[in-house]
């Protein structure tokens, strides 16, 4: 399937009481169809009420083959809390060399299920599982110039090289 240079797909929460946003099974599944839909391969749900919130919380269903060009963050914060599936966060060096690799799942028991990080170290997200669900924290507000996108990595919409990246990714220890 072609890789199309698309925004991640934002859903407005689907149920929201009294400044409450709810999110449960039925919602869950109606994500993961649209990021199984939407040429990226992946959809989230944003819980905070707008770009200028303090915090800034999403729930994302990624679908394995999802590429998330490597950046880094300036003065911010992220988490990560697998609530389904197995993903890696893999970090680079400033030439796009491999220097860490930290893996995530929701039911082995072996691996950690959370990650936090302030480090503004050049970082991607693999999906290991068939998907993966996870609700990612960071702090606010968001500017569209608050993270920087490495010049090494594939850009968005180019399939050939974003499979070829994938697959190294995949072939690493």
């Amino acid at each position: 399937m072609p890789r199309h240079k698309d925004i991640d797909v934002r859903i407005v929460p689907p149920r929201m009481k009294d400044g409450l946003v709810l999110f449960g099974a039925g919602d869950w599944r109606a994500l993961l169809k649209q990021a199984k839909e939407n040429s990226i391969s992946r959809a989230r749900v944003c819980a905070h009420m707008d770009n200028q919130s303090v915090v800034q919380e999403m729930l994302i269903a990624f679908v394995k083959g999802s590429y998330v060009h490597p950046h880094r963050h300036l003065d911010k914060s992220e988490s990560f809390h697998v609530i389904e599936g197995e993903l890696s966060v893999i970090f680079f060096d400033e030439k796009g060399g491999e220097t860490d690799r930290v893996a995530l799942s929701a039911f082995d028991p072996e691996k950690p299920f959370f990650f936090r990080g302030e480090r503004e170290d050049w970082h991607t997200v693999l999906i290991e599982s068939e998907y993966a669900f996870i609700h990612e924290t960071t702090t606010g507000p968001y500017e569209d110039d608050d993270h920087l996108l490495a010049p090494w990595a594939p850009a968005e919409g180019d399939s050939q090289q974003i499979d070829e990246f994938l697959a190294k990714l995949r072939q690493s220890p």
